[in-house]
């Protein structure tokens, strides 16, 4: 789940890199400014050219194969008006200026030769020659002098065109930059898809100067089956690598399984919290942190589990912050901090039994050590642990989920130089209670093993090296 929303990330990334990229207003323009007026804008063509005096322009009306250039700037259409003394030419029908770099084509475009400054309209195409990336729209504008590009009227950014899967396109109701502030705003109706992965939110902001993605307006990002949704997204660059992302406000990542095409039946993994971090190293993700009333639903992949029906083990976990460590890709271990308390599920034994009831265990403790490929849960501190009449507090308990085996010992910590037990087991199972120093109990059999023991059964109180529980009866 975390590498597909990662790759949804990674596109987010792309995009705003190329339309920087492709934009007319390169870094090294800002030094060839006052340049620019300076070259000589030539008329190289024209099949037919009608000259005009006005009160304060000469104009030109040119007509069949118009081929303008200025510096390396070569310019062409169908017609152009030319207003000589204004330094401005309307281009009109089959307009395509072009450079070094990129490509624009248009039905009509108007470009004031002094400031740099094009407008561009209908059927606007800007197409970079080096990144396969083109931007289309109905309106652009271009504006050297203020430093400023934009394309309005539903404009679409198309990365790696005719190239199936590769290709990412990207939609808005407009797009800017601001290459002085190193700015960039892709607004309204944002969306970012490539093959089966989108991305969606209001406005996408690049700061270039702070190395940052910022996507608010509802973003969500989803592949397949999983989804990432919050109120803020904001993706950290280094060394141009994602270095982490950060979801804030009502931040929720999720996976869903479909169990059973057939009917439909489905389960959804997730994890939410006020705000959630991504941390990666070389854009593979490494940690995850949800902090802020973190909730937790996971479904651990079992022996004994059917794929044919609904029923599967959860375990729900929620705490002040949950953190998930990665290995390989993968969730390999969960610490949860702060009230950290959780329940494990287990579904009924008969899934066709519709009047069977799930088991559940619950806990808690100061914190909560998931290891997910060991199938252990450890509660340190304060553990608690309940499973129908059966309670266990401990200064740590183990949980051996397959097994489905616990064992509680106390901790050993140090006091003025000697070495003291905290927090030793007390289990009890209805009007039976146990102490000792470690136990263990076996859930399935109903079975358990006290190390140092001291029980009180039926108002008997027995001692022992180790106590063992056979039966309820015995």
């Amino acid at each position: 789940m975390k590498k597909s929303i990662l790759n949804i990330f990674l596109i987010i990334l792309c995009f705003f890199f190329l339309i920087v990229r492709i934009s007319f207003a390169q870094q090294n323009e800002k030094a060839g400014k006052s340049e620019v007026s300076k070259e000589p804008l030539e008329l190289l063509n024209a099949d037919f050219s009608e000259l005009r005096m006005e009160k304060d322009n000469v104009m030109v009306n040119l007509i069949g194969n118009v081929h303008f250039r200025q510096g390396d700037l070569d310019l062409r259409s169908s017609r152009a008006v030319w207003y000589r003394t204004a330094g401005q030419v309307v281009f009109i029908d089959s307009v395509r200026i072009e450079d070094s770099t990129q490509v624009l084509t248009a039905d009509r475009v108007t470009y004031s030769k002094n400031s740099g400054k094009a407008v561009a309209d209908g059927h606007v195409i800007l197409v970079s020659k080096k990144e396969e990336a083109q931007i289309r729209g109905d309106h652009g504008e271009y504006d050297r002098l203020k430093k400023f590009v934009s394309f309005t009227g539903s404009p679409s950014l198309v990365i790696r065109p005719d190239q199936g899967d590769s290709t990412i396109t990207v939609t808005a109701v407009s797009m800017e930059y601001f290459p002085d502030e190193r700015k960039g705003f892709a607004k309204g109706n944002v969306q970012i898809t490539k093959a089966n992965m989108t991305a969606t939110c209001d406005e996408a902001t690049w700061l270039n100067k702070e190395n940052e993605i910022i996507l608010t307006g509802e973003p969500e990002a989803e592949k397949g089956n999983d989804k990432l949704t919050g109120d803020t997204m904001t993706i950290v660059m280094q060394d141009e690598k994602v270095s982490r992302i950060d979801v804030e406000g009502d931040a929720r990542a999720s996976h869903v399984e479909v169990v059973d095409s057939l009917f439909q039946i489905k389960r959804e993994s997730s994890l939410s919290s006020k705000n959630m971090s991504f941390f990666l190293q070389d854009e593979k993700l490494s940690e995850v942190i949800a902090s802020g009333n973190a909730t937790s639903i996971y479904y651990p992949q079992t022996k004994k589990e059917s794929q044919k029906t609904a029923g599967a083990e959860k375990n729900e976990a929620s705490g002040d912050s949950i953190n998930l460590f990665m290995s390989d890709e993968k969730i390999g271990k969960v610490l949860i901090k702060g009230g950290a308390m959780g329940v494990y599920v287990f579904p009924p034994e008969n899934a066709k039994d519709t009047t069977a009831t799930e088991d559940s265990i619950r806990y808690s403790a100061d914190l909560i050590d998931y290891t997910v490929r060991e199938n252990l849960i450890n509660l340190l501190g304060n553990g608690t642990l309940q499973y129908g009449q059966v309670s266990l507090a401990a200064g740590k308990i183990v949980y051996q989920t397959q097994e489905e085996i616990l064992v509680a010992e106390g901790v050993k910590t140090k006091v003025d130089d000697s070495t003291v037990v905290e927090g030793s087991p007390v289990l009890n199972d209805g009007n039976d209670k146990l102490l000792g120093e470690r136990m263990s109990y076996d859930l399935r059999s109903k079975r358990g093993k006290v190390k140092m023991g001291v029980t009180d059964i039926q108002q008997g109180i027995y001692r022992g090296e180790l106590l063992r529980k056979i039966t309820d009866n015995v």
